[in-house]
């Protein structure tokens, strides 16, 4: 997961978790969850505040990604719209 604020990240010395390991944990706390492919809103903001972009060269998934990633939700018992 990520979110856009810079004040909220912590650039260095995160953990790597499995997208399994993620789902089942937001599986908690939700019934469904909205699966929308990756965008770059806050690049915008990035630039403003005179900050390299981190994820700029990173592409948006395809149909085929997103597919994968709703079938992981309902792996999980998560409706994914």
């Amino acid at each position: 997961m990520y979110c856009h604020n810079p004040d909220t990240m912590r650039m260095r010395g995160g953990r790597r978790y499995a997208a399994d390991d993620i789902v089942a944990e937001a599986a908690k706390y939700a019934t469904f969850i909205r699966a929308a492919g990756f965008h770059k809103l806050g690049e915008a903001t990035w630039d403003a505040l005179g900050k390299t972009f981190p994820l700029r060269a990173t592409p948006s998934p395809g149909p085929a990604q997103v597919a994968a990633a709703r079938a992981i939700l309902a792996a999980h018992g998560l409706c994914a719209i």
